[in-house]
């Protein structure tokens, strides 16, 4: 094998030759069978990789499984015929995605209600997996590789697909939990054997985006991005049957939260608070009454909360203030002015740098996205902000887009049950 290496070197006069091989995880499925097998095994890759070693020949790995680390080949003193000897060492995975690659095809909304159209948020994220899109009964039989090429009507259902890999959701299965909070909480996993098995299983999924690998303890550092049509679709299986969406917020904290596969991130609790302003946003759309209908999306648009309905329902009727004036006069006030602000946030974007200013058209990005921002860990005064709307949605003036600014505290001791 050695031979024919040195004759690729030299038909490229001694430049690097480079051989790329894709899908090599699928190398690594550990397959055994006494039957001749017509595929090529790892360890066969191995000693090709090994015959060319003294060559200038690179190799390259690629997979959309992080699994991609555990195929390179190993290196050691009591080495085996497929392993490189110490003088030559793989370089750790390197990840590269395309990301909101059509955005630039999508007309900018006229006014905030244009944002909210599932025509124009379809058009963010990373391509859509071919597979996904072919084995979907609601979709043409052809294979579909971005979100913008979808009809609006189906962009909703391809994404539900994606997110669980089903038509139902399960509450119960901690793979479609994690995914689908993933897509909208900011969830950072831990650094355990457990978690790293959900790194991978996220990844490979296309639910999570690896963003690098520590050599060492061989630990994948992954997020989840700002994807506004899975987000969307999350929101839209949880609102959708609220037993369901309160099972599903008990097994993340009871099986990944304490368990250590996610991180209680934040000094101050900053994942609780965005948990509990998720949940206040999503159930301030059910309505009163039981005939009514629950939707997160109405028409192909994302449905969007009032602002006093959005804090009755995260601190109650009376706003945590006394009965008594001039509390209740504050009150009222307070509830009656939040009547003409909507807010439409639909998942949390973290953000890396302090805050020193925020111009109408950052908000009115945010807004067009459907983005709550958390703040730099070291950011003064505030930690969440909500981007809000004052007015009629159907007409546009940047100076009426608002801010609702969060601050986080942890509690000395913890608060009632009945809270």
């Amino acid at each position: 094998m050695k031979e024919p290496a040195k004759k690729l070197v030299e038909l490229c006069g001694n430049a690097p030759f480079i051989i790329a091989i894709d899908d090599c995880v699928e190398l690594n499925l550990g397959r055994i069978s006494m039957e001749p097998q017509e595929d090529i095994s790892l360890p066969a890759l191995h000693r090709m990789v090994k015959a060319g070693e003294e060559d200038n020949i690179w190799y390259i790995y690629m997979d959309t499984n992080s699994g991609v680390q555990y195929t390179l080949p190993r290196r050691g003193e009591r080495a085996s015929s497929s392993r490189l000897r110490d003088a030559f060492s793989p370089l750790p995975p390197f990840p590269y995605f395309a990301f909101d690659v059509m955005a630039g095809n999508a007309q900018k909304p006229s006014t905030p209600h244009g944002a909210l159209n599932l025509a124009y948020l379809k058009h963010f994220g990373r391509p859509v997996s071919v597979f996904i899109l072919h084995t979907s009964r609601v979709l043409t039989k052809e294979i579909v590789q971005y979100w913008s090429t979808l009809r609006a009507e189906d962009v909703l259902p391809a994404a539900k697909l994606k997110l669980i890999g089903t038509e139902s959701f399960n509450h119960g299965k901690t793979e479609q939990v994690f995914a689908i909070l993933s897509s909208r909480l900011l969830l950072e996993l831990g650094i355990t054997d457990a978690a790293n098995r959900l790194a991978m299983t996220a990844v490979s999924g296309h639910m999570r985006i690896l963003t690098g690998v520590t050599s060492a303890e061989e630990i994948m550092n992954t997020c989840s991005p700002s994807e506004p049509m899975l987000a969307i679709a999350a929101a839209s299986l949880l609102v959708a049957s609220p037993s369901s969406y309160k099972a599903a917020i008990n097994l993340l904290v009871k099986e990944l939260i304490l368990k250590g596969l996610v991180l209680e991130c934040g000094r101050q609790g900053e994942l609780l608070a965005r948990i509990l302003l998720m949940m206040a946003r999503d159930f301030a759309i059910l309505p009163d009454s039981e005939t009514e209908a629950r939707s997160f999306v109405s028409a192909n648009h994302v449905t969007t909360v009032t602002l006093d309905k959005f804090l009755t329902t995260l601190l109650g009727n009376e706003l945590g203030l006394k009965q008594q004036s001039p509390a209740k006069t504050t009150r009222d006030g307070l509830l009656e002015w939040a009547k003409n602000h909507k807010l439409n946030f639909t998942h949390f974007l973290q953000v890396n740098d302090n805050i020193h200013e925020l111009t109408p058209e950052f908000l009115e990005y945010c807004w067009n996205r459907g983005i709550a921002l958390t703040c730099a860990y070291n950011q003064p005064l505030f930690d969440i902000l909500i981007v809000t709307y004052h007015g009629d949605l159907t007409q546009i003036e940047r100076s009426k887009f608002g801010l609702l600014v969060i601050q986080v505290k942890l509690r000395i001791e913890a608060a009632d049950r009945g809270l």
